[in-house]
């Protein structure tokens, strides 16, 4: 995950040739100061953004084959309306609280 704090110390390290940004957040959000200050700092760095539009609703069953695919030792729900249902459908369910720190 890249953060425009971060890009300084990554363009004194000479990181970024090649670099290219992929959005799949609202678009909305680059309209907004802070998605402002990031389109500045790609523009100054020759940076290409591509947006890749995520609905950010998977069904179950979408949840299923991702899980199956991943064989995950933990599954974690966040920004979850329903985050108490998830054993009810997936195996090595745990809770964590929005906005705490946990070890992985």
């Amino acid at each position: 995950m890249f953060s425009v704090a971060s890009g300084p110390a990554l363009a004194k390290a000479d990181c970024l040739d090649s670099a290219a940004l992929i959005w799949s957040l609202w678009s909305g959000y680059l309209t907004e100061p802070s998605g402002v200050r990031l389109r500045t700092f790609l523009g100054d760095h020759h940076i290409p953004l591509v947006e890749e539009h995520t609905s950010g609703h998977a069904t179950v069953a979408d949840l299923a084959r991702l899980a199956q695919a991943l064989a995950p030792g933990r599954i974690v729900p966040i920004h979850s309306f329903g985050p108490h249902r998830f054993a009810d459908h997936f195996a090595n369910v745990t809770m964590e609280d929005d906005g705490a720190w946990w070890e992985l």
